[in-house]
């Protein structure tokens, strides 16, 4: 009797063992699909074209400053990508400096549909553009 109840708590343990879940999540849940990625541009390498899988992500980084009145501002046609966060991340400053720079970042989610372009600009709300870039995402 003993060894029957030995027997069924070591078949237990192995039925629930192949229950547990991917706690690592380390494995994809169907074999073959990738996971969404998150592809950065920084600087002068925004610009061009991208190539997207439904829910990757792109995170566009640009050198700003807005202690001068310049801002980056974009636009897009209406495409597939969606601005899903927006931020700006100040350079670190000695204490007391006022007007130190820092990077404008966006981040755009791929979702199913057409193509995408963004357009950027880094203008004064006066309309004064110091700079122009422009990304076209490509869905596959």
């Amino acid at each position: 009797m003993r060894m029957f109840a030995l027997f069924g708590l070591a078949g237990a343990a192995t039925l629930l063992a192949a229950c547990a879940v991917d706690v690592l999540n380390d494995k994809p849940e169907v074999e073959g699909v990738m996971a969404p990625q998150t592809f950065t541009l920084s600087g002068d390498e925004v610009s061009g074209r991208v190539d997207l899988q439904i829910g990757d992500r792109i995170e566009l980084r640009l050198p700003a400053n807005p202690s001068t009145g310049y801002q980056w501002t974009f636009d897009t046609n209406g495409g597939a990508a969606v601005l899903i966060e927006k931020a700006y991340i100040a350079d670190p400053a000695p204490e007391g400096l006022v007007g130190s720079g820092g990077t404008r970042v966006f981040v755009f989610e791929q979702r199913p549909g057409p193509d995408t372009e963004i357009s950027l600009r880094y203008a004064r709300s006066g309309g004064d553009v110091a700079e122009t870039r422009m990304v076209k995402i490509q869905g596959r």
